[in-house]
């Protein structure tokens, strides 16, 4: 979030870098350490890790930032969205501007493995594990540099059509784990964040069968305002490379514990698509699709792009020719399962459709 209280950006500006791990959250001390851009108009002070001293920021809003010389600029970067206020408040709506860091694109992500040196042939394995995060990327890349053949850290070509996977070793886990996640209340909430990981979509049905005995409730709105979890359309899901260092941290640490998560996460699936109805199975569908992607069984061609990129429905006869154009861009096998299930007009069967 950048703020220029007072007027128009100058050149030849003046930084100031502040960590929110190493200030303590008063005004008193935090006038301390950035107290010099009260007298320089050229001043930028950047504010990193922001949400370790959240607290402050109405104050800084309505007390700090109001006296900043002509032509400042703050920028403030935070875990946490920034509080409403921001945007309500009509003296800083237009000043303010708020903006969501995604991950990096395919080429500039290639281009940061370049400049750190990775060999061409890990590219691909490194890209598909960290799905374009920086800090997965950064840390990705130093950790081949520095391992042989014999450390934990390896790529294991798979025989699916997904090809290479990127494993991390356990350290390099463990300092994703520590910046990603960060520290959680309990170990309940360490458990719930599993088994958001281990689902394709978590819901409180979900976490009250996998986590019998917690308040699934409450669990399930926690991770509402957590950077790396995202609402769908079924529930909540996890950023992909904060799903992989959990599952595989888990199943390192706690392996029976992971197989009784699957267990009761699958029980509770099942349970769902036997009860219910139309198209109310969907959800339940493609999570048991998806709860199992790592035995050997999951179906490839059910692949999810993204929330809002795919919808699940009912085959309906006016669907028959995109099925079938659908099917010929595949393969051969694929025209004939299509026409065969169009056939059977099997109305419960859901099908994937495009949005």
């Amino acid at each position: 979030m950048a703020a220029s209280p007072n007027g128009p950006q100058q050149p030849d500006r003046t930084p100031l870098i502040l960590d929110g791990r190493n200030l303590k959250e008063s005004p008193a001390a935090f006038v301390a350490e950035a107290g010099a851009v009260l007298a320089d108009e050229r001043a930028v002070l950047l504010i990193d890790t922001f949400e370790r001293v959240q607290g402050l920021e109405r104050w800084l809003s309505e007390q700090f930032l109001p006296v900043l010389p002509t032509g400042a600029l703050v920028v403030m970067a935070s875990r946490i969205p920034p509080d409403m206020m921001w945007q309500a408040d009509p003296g800083w709506a237009g000043v303010v501007q708020i903006i969501e860091l995604g991950d990096m694109g395919r080429m500039d992500a290639a281009a940061l493995l370049d400049s750190r040196g990775v060999a061409g042939e890990l590219h691909e394995p490194l890209l598909t594990f960290a799905s374009g995060h920086p800090l997965a990327l950064s840390l990705g890349a130093a950790a081949p540099a520095g391992q042989d053949a014999a450390s934990s850290t390896a790529v294991a070509v798979s025989d699916s059509a997904a090809g290479s996977h990127w494993t991390p070793a356990h350290d390099v886990l463990a300092t994703l784990l520590d910046q990603l996640v960060g520290e959680v209340p309990s170990p309940a909430h360490r458990h719930a964040l599993e088994v958001c990981a281990h689902t394709y979509m978590s819901t409180q049905d979900v976490l009250h069968a996998a986590l019998p005995g917690e308040d699934a409730a409450t669990l399930f709105f926690w991770p509402r305002r957590l950077p790396f979890v995202e609402p769908g359309p079924f529930g909540w899901y996890p950023h992909d490379v904060v799903r992989e260092i959990l599952e595989a941290d888990l199943r390192w640490r706690d392996p029976r514990g992971y197989a009784d998560m699957h267990r009761r996460i699958k029980a509770c699936l099942t349970q769902q698509i036997r009860a219910a109805e139309d198209a109310d199975v969907f959800g339940a569908v493609g999570s048991l699709f998806y709860l199992h992607r790592g035995d050997g069984r999951r179906a490839e061609p059910h692949v999810w792009l993204g929330a809002g990129e795919v919808y699940e429905d009912v085959f309906r006869p006016e669907d028959a020719e995109d099925l079938l154009r659908l099917a010929i861009e595949q393969d051969a096998g694929a025209v004939a399962a299509v026409s065969h299930s169009m056939a059977r007009q099997a109305q419960a069967d859901p099908v994937v459709a495009t949005a």
